[in-house]
């Protein structure tokens, strides 16, 4: 059975989902991409056996991700926008920050969660909703290649289960120059494949610009 990606916010139960989807033989991680460097690191990633991702930062790649990995099983996890930045403006209380470009950038990314859930095949789920068993279920369901234990959810659904921001940051800035080039060469390949006439123009502008 091929793997999955679930597109998400940040700030939206994205590292609970993590957890509930590694059942059995299957391992979900959790915002991997930042750690990848090209896109050979993505192929390889994905051509392991029972793997998945729930990504916060990776929508603006999507249309790439889609046409190089078709059959991966999607999800978009979604959050209302004001409530993810008003929860981030916690989580970065104590850390310096553009307050203006990241709501920028939570807009943005909201925009191309939408764009994600109009595909075929996609399921779109409110993070507000993964603690009734009939959404969790769903998500289990169209991920993984088994039915969903009724103990397995009830262990996580209490349990506030986040990511530390302060590490996140720590290892965004340390690592800048490497992720800001993977983003470049991603760019590129999109703006070829537009070129090539493999992917919509109308579709990649907002992205490829």
């Amino acid at each position: 059975m091929t793997g999955f990606i679930v597109y998400s916010l940040p700030r939206s139960r994205s590292r609970w989902l993590a957890e509930l989807l590694t059942f059995g033989e299957w391992k979900c991680w959790h915002d991997v991409s930042a750690g990848m460097r090209d896109m050979d690191d993505v192929a390889r990633f994905f051509a392991r056996p029972n793997t998945g991702t729930v990504e916060t930062a990776a929508a603006p790649g999507w249309m790439l991700l889609a046409y190089r990995f078709p059959e991966l099983r999607t999800v978009v996890l979604e959050r209302a926008v004001p409530d993810v930045i008003a929860s981030m403006a916690l989580a970065f209380e104590r850390i310096p920050h553009d307050a203006e470009l990241l709501g920028r950038i939570v807009v943005y990314e909201a925009r191309l969660l939408r764009d994600i859930s109009k595909r075929p095949g996609v399921l779109t789920v409110m993070s507000a909703d993964l603690g009734k068993r009939d959404v969790a279920r769903a998500v289990f369901e169209h991920c993984l290649p088994h039915a969903m234990p009724d103990g397995h959810f009830d262990g996580l659904r209490d349990r506030n289960i986040q990511v530390n921001m302060q590490s996140v940051i720590a290892y965004r800035l340390a690592h800048r120059p490497e992720i800001e080039a993977f983003k470049r060469a991603a760019k590129a390949d999109l703006r070829a494949l537009v070129r090539g006439g493999k992917l919509s123009k109308r579709l990649a502008q907002g992205i490829a610009a």
